[in-house]
């Protein structure tokens, strides 16, 4: 395998391999975190123009993701997976 090869396969498949995941899981995971994220948004949005409505529903959704990402990132560290420093 040439320089180029080698250095290719190594950046696209660091992360994966720092997070002991495969492509697919790792998309699948993005996409939903990706989707909730805009949900959390819209609420945020019909909160701020109707104050009465959804009054800690993006809250509530921002803290569960927050628990459930770092409940990940203690899975992956168990696994030997998630290297400290690599994201802030």
């Amino acid at each position: 395998m040439g320089y180029i090869s080698r250095m290719t396969d190594s950046f696209l498949t660091k992360h994966l391999r720092d997070a002991n995941e495969s492509y697919f899981e790792h998309l699948g995971f993005t996409l939903r975190v990706g989707g909730t994220l805009v949900a959390i948004a819209v609420v945020a949005v019909i909160h701020g123009l109707m104050p009465f409505f959804c009054t800690h529903t993006a809250s509530i959704m921002l803290g569960k993701l927050t628990a459930e990402m770092q409940a990940r990132k203690a899975l992956c560290e168990e696994r030997g997976g998630y290297k400290s420093g690599n994201t802030p």
